[in-house]
């Protein structure tokens, strides 16, 4: 069967992969150059370095069995970070339940009461059953107003921006799930994997398998054009035009609205009107350390970014030649500092 498959990020690379070692003749589509996406990378002194922050979670068992796939388990590397948060002007250990006890910002039973919630949501099997209740409402009734008001309500905002307050009580209970879920036997230390020269590694290997199956990657070749013909599928791109038996499209769906032909209004229309949020994330390369931290949460509404990255004090045997510091801030296309 040739299949084409639009976009080369981690979707689009993974679904190549698989389907080319099933003996389909793929063609991969991306506009852009680079391969990866959200996972590409840039050259950092001797090393590369992916261009937005990324970690691996013990319990991200589907990446963690692609890698070993792939041959590359051995640069898999698992690390304890150290995380706090800055609060007040002053910063807080922030990876432990024993953080959160002796967490002073709060009062002793504001402290228990946000250690069982966390603990809440680690038991929480349905996440349907809070869907329909927001962040906002949930951390208020199981955390308190006080942990909600000094802690949540100022990163739910740096997260969500004007769209904080109708955020679903899944997304903080995913959260906690999670950070929660990646420990070893000590429940005090967290830990965190990194792919030793960067994610774009995992997609590149990728790349190296599907090629070698005999199907194509084609790099700076836009899309502009899906259309049914009979039994088969026209892809018109910047290099031409071609014809497959199926068409898996991995851009967005907005994208995909003006691309694909043929297909009814309304629903064109409804994913038009879904809301997307933006990142500003912004490297810096320094001479000296800026800390001892590898993540810092920022609870404070002033500070333009939510989170302060160190990715050389999680990442070992790096030669990047410098520390490096991502800068991250989640807004609305709408926000002033998104226009800059």
């Amino acid at each position: 069967m040739e299949i084409a498959v639009i976009g080369a990020g981690a979707t689009g690379l993974t679904a190549a992969w698989k389907l080319s070692l099933k003996g389909n003749k793929v063609t991969v589509y991306e506009k852009s150059e680079k391969l990866g996406g959200l996972c590409s990378a840039i050259s950092v002194g001797d090393d590369m370095l992916d261009i937005f922050y990324h970690h691996v979670f013990t319990n991200d068992t589907i990446f963690i069995d692609t890698v070993k796939e792939l041959g590359l388990y051995d640069d898999l590397k698992w690390y304890e970070p150290k995380n706090v948060i800055y609060i007040n002007n002053k910063v807080y250990p922030f990876t432990s339940p024993m953080d959160l006890l002796m967490f002073k910002p709060l009062s002793f039973i504001s402290r228990v009461r946000m250690g069982l919630t966390v603990l809440k949501a680690w038991f929480i099997k349905d996440y349907l059953a809070i869907e329909d209740t927001t962040a906002r409402e949930w951390i208020i009734k199981n955390a308190g107003s006080e942990a909600y008001n000094l802690v949540w309500e100022p990163l739910l905002n740096s997260k969500f921006d004007i769209d904080s307050d109708a955020i679903s009580a899944t997304w903080i209970w995913n959260k906690f799930k999670l950070r929660g879920s990646s420990r070893g036997k000590n429940i005090n230390k967290e830990q965190l994997g990194y792919i030793t020269g960067g994610f774009e590694k995992v997609y590149n290997r990728m790349a190296e398998i599907i090629t070698e199956t005999g199907s194509e990657i084609r790099l700076n070749d836009e899309v502009f054009e899906i259309s049914k013909e009979i039994d088969r599928f026209r892809v018109k791109s910047a290099a031409g035009t071609k014809y497959f038996d199926k068409v898996l499209f991995t851009a967005s769906p907005r994208k995909f609205t003006y691309v694909i032909k043929g297909m009814g209004k309304t629903w064109l229309d409804s994913l038009r009107k879904i809301k997307y949020k933006s990142n500003i994330c912004m490297i810096l390369e320094l001479k000296k350390s800026l800390s001892e931290n590898y993540w810092m949460t920022v609870a404070d509404k002033k500070f333009p970014f939510v989170l302060v990255i160190e990715h050389t004090n999680l990442v070992k045997g790096h030669k990047y030649g410098s520390h490096i510091v991502y800068l991250s801030r989640y807004l609305d296309p709408s926000h002033d500092l998104y226009k800059l």
